[in-house]
């Protein structure tokens, strides 16, 4: 029996916080970003792999729902009570512009592609 590969799993929901926490590059805790970025992959990413993940998945996030590239959220210290309460409230605005949910699928790799990516390489664009 064959193996799956990445590119034959399904779209999935994500909640937008999560997704925002990808594509604003803020760290938000509670957030799932985490299990975003492996479906996206398709791999287990581990922590020191999260910021290459992130790099990775926000271009393919923004072409997926171009309106996110819209959105600029204000950097948070999440030590610092009160910019969490200033993060929370913008993404509670944009939810309400915008909605609460994308559907993401994943991206079109193949394991050795995505293993080059990880360490290091250029994502190639896709036609």
């Amino acid at each position: 029996m064959k193996g799956k590969t990445v590119t034959e799993a399904a779209e999935r929901e994500f909640d937008l916080e999560s997704i925002l926490t990808i594509t604003n590059r803020n760290l938000v805790v509670g957030c799932n970003y985490v299990r975003i970025l492996e479906f996206l992959l398709g791999t287990f990413v581990y922590a020191k792999d999260e910021p290459r993940a992130k790099q990775i998945c926000k271009p393919w996030i923004e072409s997926l729902h171009p309106e996110l590239k819209e959105i600029k959220l204000p950097w948070i210290c999440v030590s610092d009570a009160e910019s969490l309460r200033a993060w929370r409230s913008a993404v509670a605005e944009v939810i309400e512009k915008y909605g609460g949910v994308r559907v993401l699928s994943p991206i079109p790799l193949q394991p050795l592609e995505l293993l080059g990516l990880l360490i290091g390489g250029k994502h190639r664009e896709r036609e």
